[in-house]
Formats: C-alpha cells, structure tokens, sequence
C-alpha cells in the first residue's frame, strides 16, 4: 500500500468516526480499522525513514568527496601558478617575449590592473556594495586616463599563457 492509500483510508477513517450519523456497526468497524491503518503507516514510515537515512549518508559521503576534489584542484591550480611563474621568470631573464615549446607556444604580454592600497582613502565614487569594495573597473579607467585617483596605482604585472 502507498503512503498515498493510507493516508486516504485515514481520511476515510476519521470522517467515519466524526460523523455523527454513523452507524454502531460503522463506528465499531472503523475503531478496528484504525489499528491496522496505524500499523500500515508505521510500516511504510519505517521504510521512508530507511531510504531517508541512506540518503543522509550519501550526501555526507558527497560532501566529504566534494571537499577532497575541492583540496585537489586547488593543489593543480597551485601547480600550474607555479610552473607559469617558473616560465615567466625565466623567459624574462632572458628577455624571450615568446617562445615556440612544439605542443604550443609561450608568450608574454603585459596587462594592467589596480592595486588598492588603501580603501578607505578611495572616493565613494570609486567603491561599490554596500560594504566599500573598490570598483576597479571605473579606477583603472580614471587611472589610464591620468587622474589622479588617491588610494590606487596602476600597476604593470606579466603573465604567461599556453595556446
């Protein structure tokens, strides 16, 4: 029997027994009733309750894998800043701009970004979100077009890629 049937036998159950124009007979059957629809639903709980405890425990086991996969990419990541930094390093010291490695080709570019040294002392035209939080994108832009804008530089930082 579904969840669904017991609970409609105990609707059926309970206008039997609080309807005042029942029978006797009728009464008495659905007094008798009760126990074995109480019975079904205890039953059936029990089987949801086992189904809901293995669920339980997947999502446990799923966060815990989540959380090691997580460990894990940040470890690769960590790995590729590393050995970009070793390439840039050493592409600059030599002073190579690209570099032809046969599975693909290094090079070097030169990107601008903000630093904010100081938040507090960046106008409130400059921040974003009710918590201040610079707004980079309007800095920078003031920035390279010379404003003076206190609390930021325009920094110039190298990067590599591997096409």
């Amino acid at each position: 029997m579904t969840l669904y049937e017991i609970t409609g036998q105990w609707v059926k159950l309970y206008d039997t027994l609080t309807n005042e124009e029942a029978s006797p007979e009728e009464l008495q059957a659905a007094m008798q009733a009760v126990d074995s629809v109480e019975d079904a639903l205890a039953e059936k709980a029990h089987g949801y309750a086992a189904v809901l405890r293995n669920i339980e425990s997947e999502v446990t086991a799923l966060d815990t894998e989540i959380k090691r996969l997580e460990k894990m990419k940040r470890t690769r990541v960590n790995a590729i800043d590393g050995l970009k930094a070793r390439v840039l390093g050493a592409m600059t010291a030599i002073g190579v701009r690209s570099l032809d490695a046969g599975i693909g080709k290094w090079s070097m570019r030169t990107s601008r970004a903000v630093e904010i040294s100081d938040v507090a002392a960046l106008p409130d035209d400059y921040k974003v979100d009710a918590e201040p939080k610079p707004c980079k994108t309007a800095i920078k832009a003031a920035l390279e077009r010379g404003e003076d804008v206190p609390g930021a530089v325009l920094v110039e930082r190298d990067s590599v890629s591997l096409r």
